[in-house]
């Protein structure tokens, strides 16, 4: 409603995490860089702390919006309420192997075969776990397992461990001593101060295409600051809420009696942490009196400090040749399978064919030398237990249906055929017996009863007196 009377492109203060409109106030561009050095390290954990709405799924979004499929190999876990086995099946889940009917042991095997070949490509491996206070001892210890696959001496594995400020105490807990020693980075995003609070709403307002309109005035800061206590989606909510109030009542200017106005409603709805009576008459209602009421506008350091900085992923020079991994067999053995045939996978003759033309051709265009060689698809690309290639199934063809149904037609056809003429001749036995036994008894008239009988008249009932 309000996006339209003041010109806005967009709702500048959605409560749903959305990294186009991240604001790098000084804890949150500490964090990232905390971050971006913890994946250059490519391994171990890495700790992202805050209280609920800090904007800790926004910090993770942002920074891996740097970075492209080409680069990483992201999964992410987002329930957590799960036992330690159910923890690691998820992860293998989220990665996209199947691990149904498969012991501990066998699970971790698949994902190091994983792991070792998004590494091979230049795509190393990361794991993402959200509300991750929520995580049992054991599950905490399960995904340490994880950060144990190795090849070569290398990690193959990454985890950054999100939560709330929870997570800290639950991580200092003695039996979680070897996990601890393993975070590479941990960061603690702290909330907002005023001059903090008013770069990000204007921030948020700029990505939306604001112009001024509304004017914003610097005394609806202290109102904010008490209301909201510096969470972001706190301020999103208040302020979704305020410029929805402007809108209503038709306003081009919100200042400290619109703030307080706002602050009562939430108040009364139960949305504000912080009660309306608390600090009434010296706190919330004389926020704005004897300060300058001038207009709200953005620190431009705070501005400047907004041009992230964007580091290279690991160069795939520094990764070491990691060998094939040699799987154990499941407890039941699949069934073998031929290898899928496709257009898209041509057979050995057919590529030699292919290869001894492209040579003939390149020697009648007078091209000196052999033809380089093209790259043809690996081995393990037709195997049955590679995880990221599905089993090709052949489409089935339009006829066997319709063959189906004329079958089961023709089938229910006969059937009808048999029971109508087993039935006719039951009724001609039954004509040919009374007929015979009345011959037997001298019941005719004569050769032209008989006749009739013969042809299957009803005959008279015995003792009946004959027209004829």
């Amino acid at each position: 409603m309000y996006k339209v009377f003041y010109g806005l492109t967009s709702d500048p203060f959605r409560l749903s995490p959305d990294h186009h409109f991240c604001y790098r106030y000084p804890s949150f561009a500490k964090g990232r860089a905390y971050m971006q050095y913890a994946l250059q390290a490519a391994e171990g954990f890495v700790v992202v702390a805050g209280q609920p709405g800090m904007g800790k799924t926004t910090l993770i979004n942002d920074l891996l919006s740097d970075y492209g499929p080409r680069d990483y190999t992201v999964a992410t876990i987002v329930n957590t309420m799960l036992e330690a086995n159910k923890v690691l099946r998820s992860a293998a889940y989220e990665f996209g192997v199947n691990v149904e009917n498969m012991d501990t042991a066998t699970v971790l095997q698949r994902l190091k075969q994983l792991f070792t070949q998004v590494q091979n490509a230049g795509r190393p491996p990361l794991l993402v776990v959200d509300e991750a206070q929520s995580l049992t001892l054991n599950a905490f210890e399960e995904l340490r397992m994880l950060t144990n696959l190795q090849a070569n001496g290398k990690p193959l594995l990454q985890i950054f461990l999100v939560g709330q400020e929870e997570l800290r105490e639950k991580l200092q807990d003695p039996a979680l001593e070897q996990l601890r020693q393993r975070v590479t980075a941990a960061a603690h995003l702290q909330p907002l101060t005023q001059e903090q609070i008013a770069s990000y709403i204007i921030h948020r307002l700029k990505v939306v295409g604001w112009k001024g309109r509304p004017k914003l005035k610097s005394s609806l800061l202290p109102v904010l600051d008490i209301a909201c206590e510096g969470v972001p989606r706190r301020i999103n909510q208040f302020c979704s809420r305020l410029l929805l109030h402007g809108a209503v009542e038709q306003k081009l200017e919100l200042g400290a009696d619109d703030a307080r106005l706002v602050f009562s409603e939430l108040s009364e709805e139960c949305l504000s942490r912080v009660p309306m009576d608390v600090g009434n008459g010296s706190t919330i209602a004389d926020t704005a009196l004897g300060a300058e009421d001038d207009e709200l506008h953005e620190d431009p350091q705070a501005e400047a400090a907004q041009r992230k900085v964007v580091m290279p992923p690991p160069p795939i020079d520094d990764m070491p040749d990691l060998p094939p991994v040699d799987l154990p067999p499941l407890s039941e053995p699949e069934p073998s399978l031929p290898p899928p045939q496709h257009e898209s996978w041509p057979s050995t003759e057919q590529r030699q064919a292919y290869q001894a033309y492209s040579n003939r051709s390149d020697q009648l265009a007078g091209t000196v030398g052999p033809a380089p060689e093209k790259a043809q698809p690996s081995p393990a690309a037709y195997t049955r237990h590679t995880p990221i290639q599905a089993y090709y199934r052949p489409p089935r063809q339009p006829w066997f249906g319709a063959f189906i149904f004329i079958l089961v037609i023709a089938g229910v056809g006969a059937y009808a055929w048999y029971q109508m003429d087993q039935k006719a001749r039951e009724e001609l036995f039954g004509l040919e017996v009374n007929s015979y036994l009345r011959r037997l008894r001298g019941e005719t008239n004569g050769p032209s009863e008989a006749a009739s009988l013969d042809i299957g008249e009803a005959p008279t009932a015995p003792g009946a007196i004959s027209d004829r």
